[in-house]
């Protein structure tokens, strides 16, 4: 082991043993707060800025896992050495998405560990830690495979594409780098197109949804699918009273769901559950016209590509340059080339995608009021959710810029001046 890794090695071991001190630190300021106040929501948001502490130690870890995952594979000249450039390089990404996936896992495995015993004596969750830890793990596998099965499967079609590709070839150089891009570009495409249409049916199967049995409850989808013209939905509950959650949402791919906790069923006044439907169905209903490009699958193919050819871009660029080439070659590149990639990642992710997911959930406010719903019934039943989860009213900007909905007060204020515009 070089000097140089052993650097990193204590580097990557110092974030690993902050993120476990942030965990307990946070931990004990939520019991210490609900000791004083008895209150599961001021416990749970007691913690400050120590929150944020372990997910920023582990995106910072994104760089050093890169430089480790491309010495494993340099280090092991034999099993990889054979390999043509193109297919080195895709296999590189597979590895280092697999670590990712593997060290996220180990990342909030230990978070689950440290923080289970405190919520569930905070929010008196009925879970195990092991099926905690199942849950966690389960949403963050699939969170991933959409990267990961695209370039797997790539991978694996490219030694059943070569005898077509040989025959294929031709004297003109154009012809031929086409028929390069088309061998990666429309695999990528299909695999792409499966991790998209089955993600819904995996969320769907983990959270084990069940048809709608409350007879008031049907009664009331059946009167919004007739209101709103809506029979292309299908309703469903999801058991979540163990781990209390109270949530509702919709899913489009490939049939049109909308789902909604039991315990929140359980919780909100008939009109309050009717003002959260409206919600999702107005989720539904929202065209492509009021979606940007980037939340098209096109776009997010797009940006897919975009996002390694970023890498592959860069590594080119930076491994050119002699300064870097001094000190550690293409190990070192790839380090930097992950920070760019992910400071890319998240500033478009922060500027962009999140802020068309405030407008939307703007635009399905707005549908709620528009469909007759007073303003102070819909204000009741998210305020009731927003307790149920014990999310904060109100957020500090950057966090609200790192949000998919805007603040509950924001969002309570936009609905007020709305509903007056409308002279409700």
């Amino acid at each position: 082991m070089r000097f140089l890794d052993i650097i990193f090695l204590v580097i990557l071991l110092g974030m690993n043993l902050t993120i476990i001190l942030s965990a307990i630190i946070i931990s004990k300021k939520i019991l210490t707060e609900y000791e004083k106040s008895g209150s599961s929501f001021l416990a749970m948001n007691s913690s400050g800025c120590f929150e944020h502490v372990p997910l920023l130690i582990f995106l910072l870890s994104k760089p050093l896992l890169t430089y480790f995952v491309w010495r494993f594979i340099a280090n092991n000249n034999e099993f990889f050495g054979h390999l043509e450039t193109y297919l080195l390089l895709v296999t590189f990404f597979i590895i280092l998405f697999f670590t990712f996936v593997l060290y996220l896992f180990y990342f909030r495995t230990i978070l689950t560990i440290i923080l289970h015993k405190t919520i569930r004596i905070v929010r008196k969750i009925e879970t195990s830690l092991l099926e905690d830890i199942i849950h966690s793990f389960a949403n963050m596998a699939f969170s991933w495979y959409y990267g990961l099965l695209p370039l797997i499967g790539t991978y694996f079609v490219q030694f059943f594409l070569d005898p077509i590709n040989d025959a294929l070839l031709t004297d003109n150089s154009v012809i031929n780098i086409i028929l390069v891009l088309m061998r990666f570009l429309v695999p990528m495409w299909i695999f792409y197109t499966i991790s998209t249409y089955l993600s819904p049916n995996i969320t769907a199967f983990l959270l084990k949804p069940k048809t709608v049995k409350n007879k008031n409850l049907k009664e009331m989808i059946k009167q919004l699918i007739e209101s709103h013209n809506c029979a292309n939905i299908q309703f469903f509950e999801y058991p979540s009273e163990k781990e209390k959650t109270a949530n509702a949402f919709y899913v489009d791919k490939p049939n049109k769901k909308i789902m909604i906790s039991d315990y929140l069923a359980k919780k909100l006044e008939s009109e309050e559950i009717k003002a959260i439907l409206l919600h999702e169905i107005a989720h539904a209903k929202q065209t492509p016209k009021s979606k940007n490009f980037t939340g098209s699958f096109l776009g997010s193919f797009a940006l897919y590509l975009l996002g390694l050819g970023a890498y592959f871009i860069t590594v080119i660029f930076l491994h050119n340059n002699i300064i870097v080439r001094m000190f550690e070659g293409i190990s070192i590149t790839l380090m930097i080339s992950s920070t760019i990639l992910s400071i890319y990642d998240l500033i478009f992710y922060v500027l962009n995608l999140l802020r068309i997911s405030r407008t939307d959930e703007k635009e399905a406010d707005e549908y709620v009021i528009k469909s007759g719903i007073k303003p102070r019934m819909y204000i009741s039943a998210l305020r009731k959710l927003y307790l149920l989860d014990d999310y904060p009213e109100s957020l500090r900007t950057h966090e609200e810029k790192l949000s998919t909905h805007p603040s509950l007060e924001n969002r309570i204020k936009y609905i007020n001046e709305f509903a007056e515009s409308m002279g409700k």
